[in-house]
């Protein structure tokens, strides 16, 4: 007979359980009910008959509490009916009174690891393990023990074994990929799961395989999985889903608005799709029917994060909004929600109670809200601020004023391109999502968004240890960003990047668009601090979610900064200061627009009315009149700035 293991995965024989005694039946005297009694629970067993099957077990072992048949098969039973601590209890007792029964420590240590007593788990599978080395489920089980421990390294390495050793187990590659997760490697997390979906295509690992190419910033492979499944199964709603979401980080509005369509046609009534069509409301500038969308995913499932932090992201809230934020208390209270949820229900909490001045209680929120997050992103991983400081060092090294001049000389990128790239950056929160959105109100200057092109590039052109540049890449690379803008903004002269990242690579930049402008943001770097600490970053710096590691990226971008000023031409390099771009803004606004040397435009004084989609944490506010309350908002948050004390001036 056969009965299922608790993930309904592998088979166990129980005519295997115990080859030095099994039961003989035979030897049994005629008067005795045990037998017939446990013949009896085994075929109710193996029907299916749970209650009737538990009847028996417990019958049998009320006269004789020892049996070892029945105590086993009822653990067996009772994992199987979701009553793990009956299981735990009786299997714990079979492998204390049998410890060379393998498939009661290969039983114990799943139930162990479903009830998250890993280090239990653990024992147990090396103890079935001890007894048969080359079982595919005690190593997986084993494997799965070490990872809720968080011993990631050893999890790896046992997942690691099972593929080579058994590769057609799927749930392995699942399990390796989620350990490099965790150790905040998504890159390695996808090369696995490629590998997974090689050998076996099929839905579950193109969605997971999908899933982790958003991590890993790659919306076009995260597409091509949404594609394949939704070859087969058109109406998958995960593979929609996916699709939508790969769209939108990929800055495709029109397959956007496509897959959401196609998203409320096959389920209108899917809690994430309100949430997704809310989002993409917002970032049209539409925010009272985002907020309706918002709404109707929350009544659909009330126990989540995303849609909660979608209403608190789409406005100020008020005195009149205490009933909401009280309902989104007792739900994080509950807790019961993925921690991606969770984390978004703590950020949407602090900006709640920050709106409401309460200030201390929603910093303790933000600081549940950056440690989910940091985990998410980073897993062990930590902030190299060696490597950092390192690579600030060679970039200093390298991109010498000479060293500038006699490239310039050397290079065939003179001339002028169309279009001509205006580069707007700084660190994160420093002001740059404002100043597009002033820059995009001109009609010949069009939005790029942020464009993850120059960093990649980087590592192909420039040689830090070596101190030269690839020109002939370079030139390369030139023709296919300016390819990629042209393509982004069709028509204009002129068309942004405001990817922030660009701040490390103005030189590179410089070189390859010599007649480029560059507008780099300044802020009160305290303000900055505060700002990327209670906004939800997903992806990105490695610094962000950590105190110190903030006030150290900060101290390393400004070093940065003081050396491009001393190198770059001041008619191309020009810095705009946040504070004042919003207490002096058409003195501001005028200097940008004739550094870019273009004429005089009345509609970038009012970048509110910009019609252009925004899709960066700063969608809400820009959609505003520019107004100054975001200035010395540090000061709410004093007596709570910890590390960021050291930026005070």
């Amino acid at each position: 007979m056969d009965i299922l293991d608790i993930h309904g995965q592998f088979v166990v024989y129980i005519g295997r359980i115990h080859p030095h005694r099994r039961l003989s039946l035979q030897s049994e005297t005629m008067s005795d009910p045990i037998p017939q009694l446990l013949q009896d629970a085994i075929q109710a067993h193996k029907a299916r008959h749970h209650e009737e099957a538990a009847t028996l077990y417990k019958e049998i072992l009320s006269v004789r509490p020892k049996h070892l048949e029945a105590s086993f098969l009822y653990g067996i039973l009772a994992a199987q009916t979701d009553q793990e601590d009956l299981a735990i209890t009786l299997l714990q007792d079979v492998t204390r009174r049998d410890p060379k029964n393998f498939e009661a420590h290969r039983w114990l240590a799943g139930v162990l690891s479903f009830r998250e007593r890993h280090d239990e788990a653990e024992k147990h599978a090396r103890a079935a393990l001890h007894l048969r080395p080359d079982q595919v489920d005690a190593i997986f089980k084993l494997a799965t023990a070490l990872f809720g421990q968080s011993k990631y390294s050893e999890a790896g390495q046992v997942f690691g074994h099972i593929i080579r050793a058994f590769p057609t187990q799927m749930d392995a590659y699942s399990g390796l990929a989620s350990t490099y997760l965790k150790m905040g490697d998504p890159s390695l997390a996808r090369n696995v799961l490629r590998e997974a979906v090689h050998l076996s295509p099929n839905s579950e690992n193109l969605l997971k395989l999908g899933e982790v190419c958003l991590a890993c910033e790659d919306a076009q492979e995260a597409l091509d999985c949404a594609e394949r499944v939704l070859q087969k199964f058109p109406g998958d709603v995960s593979a929609i889903i996916l699709k939508a979401r790969a769209y939108r980080n990929g800055q495709m509005e029109q397959g956007e608005d496509e897959a959401l369509a196609q998203l409320r046609s096959v389920s209108p009534d899917h809690p994430l799709g309100h949430t997704l069509y809310g989002r993409r409301l917002q970032s049209l500038g539409e925010f009272d029917q985002a907020e309706r969308e918002f709404r109707l995913s929350i009544e659909l499932a009330p126990n989540q994060g995303v849609a909660y932090y979608g209403v608190t992201a789409g406005r100020r809230l008020n005195e009149g909004d205490r009933d909401f934020v009280h309902q989104m208390k007792q739900v994080a209270l509950e807790g019961k929600m993925i921690q991606d949820e969770l984390a978004h229900l703590h950020f949407a909490l602090g900006k709640a109670l920050d709106n409401l001045g309460e200030y201390g209680e929603a910093m303790e929120h933000f600081d549940q809200g950056n440690r989910l997050m940091r985990e998410l992103r980073m897993g062990t991983r930590r902030y190299d601020r060696d490597a950092s400081k390192q690579h600030v060092d060679g970039i200093i090294k390298l991109f010498t004023k000479s060293f500038i001049e006699t490239q310039l000389e050397k290079s065939a990128t003179q001339s002028k391109t169309s279009p001509e790239p205006i580069i707007v950056a700084g660190i994160m929160r420093s002001g740059t999502t404002l100043a597009e959105q002033i820059l995009t109100c001109h009609p010949q200057i069009g939005g790029g968004g942020e464009q993850a092109f120059w960093r990649p590039a980087e590592s192909l052109c420039v040689n830090y240890r070596k101190g030269v540049i690839d020109q002939s890449v370079l030139r390369k690379k030139a023709k296919e960003y300016s390819d990629l803008l042209a393509g982004l903004a069709p028509g204009y002269e002129f068309v942004t990047d405001k990817n922030p990242a660009n701040r490390l690579v103005y030189g590179l930049i410089h070189l390859a668009f010599p007649s480029s402008r560059i507008i780099h943001m300044r802020r009160n770097p305290v303000d900055v601090a505060i700002s990327i600490y209670t906004t939800l970053i997903r992806t990105g710096a490695p610094f962000v979610g950590n105190r110190e590691d903030i006030v150290y990226a900060l101290q390393e971008h400004e070093r940065l900064v003081d050396h491009w000023r001393e190198v770059l031409p001041s008619d191309r390099f020009l810095e705009v200061h946040y504070e004042s771009l919003v207490t002096d803004r058409e003195n501001e606004t005028r200097r940008m627009i004739e550094f870019c040397g273009l004429p005089w435009d009345d509609a970038c004084m009012r970048p509110e009315d910009n019609l252009r989609t925004v899709v960066t944490p700063s969608f809400w506010q820009v959609r505003q009149p520019v107004y100054s309350g975001s200035l010395n908002r540090w000061k709410r948050y004093e007596p709570w700035l910890g590390a960021f004390k050291e930026l005070v001036k």
